[in-house]
């Protein structure tokens, strides 16, 4: 039996989304797994100015990554709020 360990997330997220060549989103689909609906979390905040705060830095962040290295920016980035801070039960893998 594996581990577990619990998590606070509170109650707005910073989240984000890969945007997928079409055979990545092909694969994905075998799976059964909507690949434009996969919106990843990243943070949470108590507070909506703390969570826009920060995924406007990820946003900055990721656009000066891709900027030095010439690529497209494949990150998308979102607030989101859940109604209310939750507790999430996560696999120990260390």
């Amino acid at each position: 039996m594996m581990d577990t360990y619990k998590e606070r997330v509170e109650r707005f997220v910073v989240e984000y989304h890969e945007l997928m060549y079409d055979r990545r989103k092909a694969e994905h689909r075998l799976r059964g797994i909507d690949p434009d609906a996969m919106w990843m979390l990243m943070w949470s905040f108590d507070t909506i100015s703390a969570a826009e705060d920060r995924a406007r830095s990820e946003e900055e962040l990721h656009a000066g990554f891709c900027r030095a290295h010439g690529c497209k920016a494949w990150k998308r980035f979102r607030v989101r709020d859940l109604g209310l801070a939750i507790e999430v039960e996560r696999p120990a893998w260390f």
